[in-house]
């Protein structure tokens, strides 16, 4: 009976100590700085426990300047709760920060916190292609202050977000293609943060920041905040933004092939909207006329009549297609200006002028008669006597020779 008594107890005491092994650890100490590798994934950097957390352990990341590198796409760094910048001890005159570099991935099963206690300071930066899971909550700056950088698409999935009362640089910047995802219905409080300034975009600072606004939206049980666009062109420094800015996206209505672009212009579908997106704004804004208007200077655009190279503009002009259509556009006024002999011409002006001012043409962009592309100044110049007098449409009553110089020969002072 004694013998079997120790055999027991000698199992019992093998229990205990398995289950000691497997319980939650709490790391506080890591060693690494932002001029070293100090990767997440290096046992040897977590001082005193020498091995890697697991969702099971807590990660404290306090001390002054320490880095810390979540620097794998094929392993994801787990804690049940972390906190970046505990103490005083965090201040930012030297730096503590965890980085996310690209394709990396975050899972906290609990609470993230960055900057928790009173005089703490510490960055969170998810670099492109990211991900961080919050099962609870995230915290940027509690009684601290704390900042969390998304960088290109990296995105931010929580239960929850709070930053600090008061926004003594507690902030989430944000990227153009980066999102932030809660559970739930967070809207109201989410646009509350954005207009305080605890989110905020990484370009608002440059010169283009009004052309991006935030928008928060639900989907499946999620509230979405991301930037979009307000519809102004971006500055280019040439005229390229119809041929490679502003075009036609893949548009298939209810997924056919034939109710693309085309179809919804002649079906007068632009002013309507797919998917939540209108189609003349959004999808379709090269075929509904949505494109930038590019004034003072005319050249051909790339026509590829059916899609073959050798029907371009100057095919086109060659078999008399400049009065004909493509994709709903004058091939005259919009595809081949250049090509067509729709451009001002300085010395045609003088020619049918008898004058030296430069500055007389004929109206850019090009008007139509009655909405008729067809009916242009060429046609005018046909039968000037019996339409240059015409009024030209609703144009507050002003004759087709006001429109068309040129054609009607007036002569420009």
């Amino acid at each position: 009976m004694m013998f079997q008594f120790f055999i027991i107890l000698f199992v019992y005491c093998l229990l205990i100590a398995a289950t000691a092994t497997n319980a939650q650890q709490n790391y506080n100490s890591f060693e690494g700085t932002i001029d070293d590798t100090s990767s997440w994934f290096d046992p040897s950097r977590w001082t005193g426990i020498l091995k890697v957390p697991t969702l099971a352990d807590t990660v404290w990341i306090d001390e002054s300047n320490t880095y810390v590198a979540i620097d794998s796409s094929n392993k994801v760094a787990e804690t049940t709760e972390l906190i970046v910048g505990r103490s005083a001890s965090s201040n930012s005159m030297e730096s503590v920060q965890v980085d996310l570099l690209a394709g990396a991935a975050l899972n906290v099963a609990k609470n993230m916190i960055i900057g928790q206690n009173t005089g703490s300071d510490a960055t969170v930066y998810a670099s492109h292609n990211s991900n961080i899971n919050i099962g609870n909550t995230l915290t940027i700056g509690s009684a601290g202050s704390g900042l969390v950088i998304l960088s290109g698409n990296a995105q931010i999935t929580a239960n929850d977000i709070k930053f600090c009362q008061s926004n003594n640089g507690c902030k989430l910047i944000m990227d153009t293609n980066s999102k932030l995802k809660l559970k739930g219905n967070k809207k109201t409080k989410l646009n509350k943060m954005i207009q305080n300034g605890f989110i905020v975009s990484s370009s608002s600072s440059a010169d283009n920041s009004s052309n991006e606004s935030f928008e928060v939206t639900r989907s499946n049980g999620m509230t979405i905040v991301k930037i979009i666009t307000n519809g102004k062109p971006p500055i280019t420094d040439g005229f390229d933004l119809e041929e490679e800015e502003c075009k036609d996206l893949n548009f298939k209505f209810k997924n056919k092939k034939k109710k693309n672009c085309i179809w919804a212009v002649k079906k007068n579908k632009c002013g309507k909207k797919y998917k939540g997106k209108s189609i003349g704004n959004h999808w379709c804004k090269e075929s509904c006329g949505k494109c930038p208007v590019v004034e003072d200077v005319c050249k051909d655009l790339k026509l590829k009549i059916q899609g073959k190279k050798r029907k371009n503009c100057k095919w086109a002009a060659k078999k008399n297609k400049c009065g004909k259509k493509h994709k709903g556009k004058s091939i005259g006024n919009y595809w081949c200006k250049a090509s067509c002999d729709k451009c001002p011409n300085d010395n045609k002006n003088n020619n049918n002028t008898g004058g030296n001012n430069s500055d007389c043409f004929d109206y850019i962009p090009p008007l139509q008669y009655n909405g008729n592309s067809n009916k242009d100044c060429g046609w005018v110049s046909k039968k000037k006597n019996k339409r240059c007098s015409k009024d030209w449409g609703d144009l507050d009553g002003q004759t087709i020779a006001n429109f068309c110089p040129i054609e009607c020969g007036i002569i420009c002072m």
